[in-house]
């Protein structure tokens, strides 16, 4: 089984919701699978999450990953950006 190495954009609820404890989430979540999680404006103030991570190429594993993140407290939506086997 392989690796693949995906981007995803996290959203929080809405401009005011706090991005430190979602940021802490993540990093948590995934643990050493988590390579980077960069702050991005969106647009009014409305900043966005990319948070690049590793896992493992099984089925329903980026699902699950997309799944868990929606869970977290203060995120609104999640989007992959990109899959790139490695």
């Amino acid at each position: 089984m392989g690796r693949v190495v995906v981007t995803f954009r996290v959203m929080p609820m809405g401009p005011d919701v706090e991005m430190p404890p979602i940021r802490e989430a993540l990093h948590e979540s995934f643990a050493g699978d988590l390579r980077d999680l960069v702050e991005k404006p969106v647009a009014f103030g409305l900043v966005g999450l990319e948070a690049i991570v590793l896992l493992d190429d099984a089925e329903g594993r980026l699902e699950g990953a997309e799944e868990m993140i929606r869970g977290l407290e203060g995120v609104g939506s999640v989007e992959t950006l990109s899959v790139d086997l490695i």
